[in-house]
C-alpha cells in the first residue's frame, strides 16, 4: 500500500506545474495581443489584498502600457477605486470589472482595473520598480513591484532595458 501511495504521489507531483512569470497570447477574433507578467502580491491587510500586474496590450492598432490590479476587500461594499498616484503624479486609471464571491465569514468584493502608463515610464519602472497609491472609496492601497516584473515583460518583447 505504501508503494501504492508513493507512486501515486510522484505521478501527482509530475503533473504539478507552477505558474509562469510571464505569459502572452493572441486572439484572431478580436485580433488582440498581450504580456502579461505573474501578479505581485503588493498589499495585504485585515480586510483588502491588492494584487497588480505590468501588462502590454496590443489593441486597435495601438499598444498600450498598463498595470493590472485586483483590489479584494472582505466586506459588503466594493473599493471603488477613483485616483491613482505616483509620486506626486496623478495616473490615468480605468475600472475594468467588479466582482463579488463568497468567503467564510463575509463575501468579497473585487475591483479590476488597469493604471495606464507611458512608454517611458513601462521603461523606468523596469530599472526603478513602480510605487504606487490606489484611492479608493473604501479606503487607500500602497503597493510596489518589483522592476524584474517590468523587464521580463520588456525582455518577452524585445526592447532592451538600459539603466
Amino acid at each position: 500500500m505504501f508503494r501504492l501511495c508513493s507512486v501515486f504521489l510522484m505521478l501527482l507531483a509530475g503533473c504539478m506545474t507552477t505558474a509562469p512569470d510571464v505569459v502572452s497570447g493572441y486572439s484572431v477574433h478580436s485580433q488582440r495581443g498581450f504580456v502579461l507578467a505573474r501578479p505581485e502580491q503588493v498589499s495585504r491587510d485585515a480586510d483588502s489584498l491588492v494584487l497588480a500586474s505590468p501588462a502590454v496590450e496590443q489593441r486597435d492598432g495601438r499598444t498600450i502600457w498598463s498595470v493590472q490590479t485586483s483590489v479584494v476587500r472582505n466586506g459588503p461594499n466594493y473599493p471603488i477605486i477613483s485616483e491613482v498616484w505616483s509620486f506626486g503624479a496623478e495616473l490615468d486609471y480605468h475600472k475594468r470589472d467588479r466582482r463579488r464571491g463568497p468567503s467564510v465569514i463575509r463575501c468579497l468584493r473585487e475591483e479590476i482595473g488597469e493604471i495606464r502608463l507611458t512608454r517611458t515610464q513601462f521603461s523606468e519602472a523596469a530599472v526603478d520598480g513602480f510605487t504606487f497609491e490606489l484611492i479608493g472609496r473604501r479606503g487607500n492601497y500602497s503597493g510596489t513591484i518589483p522592476a524584474s516584473a517590468f523587464r521580463r515583460i520588456l525582455d518577452r518583447i524585445g526592447i532592451p532595458v538600459t539603466d
